[in-house]
């Protein structure tokens, strides 16, 4: 998963192999940088493409850690959702339970 960047060093493209990460998450990593940079998140087939350019149009070492930061956010979200999955039964439990004690009592005025 290393950028290419393009002729002017002003974008990047990272190509993801969705059998590894899927879309959710590398969207919700692309959103993280978008305060910063522009992005873009194409398909085709399985692979995904986050294109990346800086807002103020610089590139250079700021491109290159816009880069590394959408790696590590990418990683974040996918671990997230992960995790999220595995504990989904002790979370709906928990819900239940808790607004289950909030809930009017059949016969109680």
């Amino acid at each position: 998963m290393l950028p290419v960047f393009d002729d002017r060093g002003v974008s990047a493209s990272i190509g993801i192999d969705g059998a590894l990460y899927d879309e959710d998450a590398a969207l919700a990593a692309a959103y993280m940088l978008t305060d910063r940079c522009h992005v873009a998140v194409d398909r085709e087939g399985s692979v995904l493409t986050v294109t990346i350019r800086l807002k103020d149009g610089s590139g250079g070492e700021a491109l290159k850690t816009a880069c590394g930061d959408f790696g590590n956010a990418l990683i974040d979200a996918a671990l997230r959702a992960r995790i999220s999955d595995q504990t989904a039964d002790i979370r709906e439990a928990l819900l239940k339970r808790a607004f289950g004690e909030l809930a009017p009592r059949p016969g109680a005025a």
